[in-house]
């Protein structure tokens, strides 16, 4: 059975961790998330190289940074907009870690490089962040949350006013039709 969904790689403008009170920057270009939900980045700090791989879990992220030759550090976190707020801890303990985030305890953070938009379905709305594809202004991929979950978005483009939005969701995806107005994507409503 083929997967469903999409990979896609989003641009990091920011990434960091606090360690005694003081922001250590890192140098992330990327994230990428796999059709199947995993989530793989490579990078580099003040330690050195390494290489992060984890998953998303409902509305979490998890993920294991293994310097090269040397030790793993354990993370979790949630996206909150356009970041994914993040607490790490050097124990491979995700209870701990799942408490932290609940407490909104976080001591590291990925910034995107997105702009926020609000996807209207149904009179509900969701606060989604969107980035272009390669420089094609026409496909925007990005991630937002529905029902509770992590989901990954692509809006196809056919005008600055309509286009269509592909949804990931965890065993099959939906696409909708959709008019835009600004940063405000409005799924045209079901006729029967």
């Amino acid at each position: 059975m083929q997967k469903q969904g999409f990979t896609f790689t989003i641009k990091v403008s920011r990434a960091y961790f606090i360690q005694n009170y003081q922001e250590y920057p890192v140098d992330i270009p990327y994230l990428k998330f796999e059709k199947d939900g995993n989530v793989t980045l490579d990078g580099e700090d003040d330690v050195g190289s390494f290489s992060f791989s984890g998953k998303t879990h409902g509305e979490c992220v998890t993920l294991q940074k293994k310097y090269h030759g040397k030790h793993t550090v354990y993370y979790a976190g949630i996206i909150v907009k356009n970041e994914l707020k993040l607490h790490y801890s050097l124990t491979n303990n995700y209870d701990f870690l799942m408490k932290c985030v609940a407490a909104q305890d976080f001591n590291a953070g990925i910034v995107f490089e997105a702009d926020n938009y609000w996807l209207n379905k149904d009179g509900c709305s969701h606060q989604i962040f969107l980035s272009n594809d390669d420089e094609d202004s026409k496909k925007l991929k990005g991630l937002g949350m529905i029902d509770g979950k992590v989901r990954k978005f692509l809006l196809m483009k056919k005008s600055d006013s309509k286009g269509k939005i592909r949804i990931k969701f965890p065993v099959h995806k939906e696409v909708w039709p959709v008019t835009i107005d600004g940063y405000n994507i409005n799924v045209a409503a079901e006729t029967d």
